[in-house]
């Protein structure tokens, strides 16, 4: 995943004020660089489990369509440094992939804290229903 410094430095502010699991929404321009986030409007139901608000994020997806700027994929956090991408993702990934007719592959990286580290996993839909893998991540200035 290529994706601009600009958002990995808005990403990195969840470092200070996150204590819960948080997520959001990642976008693309025309270049295919990730130089979009938008994080969610409510905080998670859970310390320890992201719960989408769909409609706020529908929201700003249409938004964004609005503007030309393409959905990449939904983001979220693992606190205590935990860097898998669990079954519960993978459930939630497929689901989300599988809604979206035009979408073949999406990215769904985790922002691991306390630590700051970006994973990227990425969905792709195959003749067996969707695959999950990890993707190295290069950083745009």
């Amino acid at each position: 995943m290529k994706i601009k410094q600009s958002v990995l430095f808005e990403l990195e502010e969840l470092k200070n004020h996150q204590t819960v699991e948080c997520g959001g929404i990642i976008g693309i321009s025309g270049d295919e660089i990730v130089d979009r986030v938008e994080l969610d409007e409510v905080p998670a139901e859970s310390a320890y489990e992201y719960v989408p608000n769909t409609t706020f994020l529908n929201k700003k997806l249409a938004q964004w369509s609005y503007r030309q700027i393409g959905f990449a994929g939904v983001f979220h956090t693992h606190l205590f440094n935990i860097r898998s991408f669990s079954e519960k993702d993978k459930i939630y990934a497929e689901k989300i992939l599988c809604s979206m007719e035009n979408a073949e592959r999406l990215y769904f990286p985790v922002y691991v804290l306390p630590c700051g580290e970006l994973i990227c996993y990425v969905g792709e839909k195959t003749g067996e229903g969707v695959t999950i893998t990890h993707e190295d991540i290069e950083v745009i200035l």
